[in-house]
């Protein structure tokens, strides 16, 4: 993550605790996307998103483990 992103009010961002990233993330009425790409190798699946948290880049990265319950 730039360091300039964690800046202003997403300077909660290094204060999440045990608050998952994807909800501070995803109820952030700030928050756009700009670009996706899924990809798969072999039985793991990911994702990777570029975000714009208050116009500051953000780079998240998903991976879904296959023996892991549904999201």
């Amino acid at each position: 993550m730039p360091e300039s992103t964690l800046s202003g009010p997403e300077l909660a961002l290094q204060q999440l605790g045990q608050t998952p990233l994807g909800r501070y993330l995803f109820t952030s009425s700030t928050l756009t996307r700009d670009f996706i790409e899924i990809g798969r190798h072999a039985e793991l699946w990911g994702r990777r998103s570029r975000l714009r948290l208050s116009g500051k880049p953000l780079l998240l990265t998903e991976l879904f483990l296959p023996a892991s319950p549904l999201y």
